[in-house]
């Protein structure tokens, strides 16, 4: 299976046309959404998924749409869920880990196409200290 996976990365193409990338800051424990820009066509929402990087690291599918399937990734303990018509991503109890960039991409003749990006920050505890 892993053979599989590496062979279909090594013939996927990346297109990135990002326009911008928006930062967005939440405190621990809270929910955040963060909104995919991909168009929402049928044949678009059966080839989607949402990529994290966080620092130092190459990205990492979160969740994937498949033909209509969804798939997630083996760190996704059901904090991550996807909106069925727009397919923004929704981090349920947010903590540190899960700061990085988030990217909504679409799959089109083996090509990833992205959008823009959402940073998302983590302020823990000792950064609300520091403010008061």
């Amino acid at each position: 299976m892993i053979t599989l996976l590496t062979t279909l990365c090594l013939f996927t193409t990346v297109n990135t046309e990002m326009s911008e990338l928006h930062v967005r800051t939440v405190r621990s424990g809270s929910n955040v959404t963060i909104k995919c820009d991909q168009n929402m066509d049928n044949d678009n929402k059966k080839y989607l998924s949402w990529y994290k990087q966080s620092s130092g690291k190459v990205p990492e599918y979160v969740v994937r749409s498949f033909q209509g399937i969804r798939y997630a990734s083996g760190s996704n303990d059901g904090r991550f869920t996807v909106d069925e018509e727009t397919f923004d991503l929704t981090i349920n109890a947010k903590n540190e880990e899960d700061a990085g960039l988030y990217f909504c991409g679409k799959v089109k003749a083996n090509v990833v196409e992205f959008g823009s990006g959402t940073h998302l920050l983590y302020q823990g505890l000792h950064h609300l200290l520091t403010l008061l």
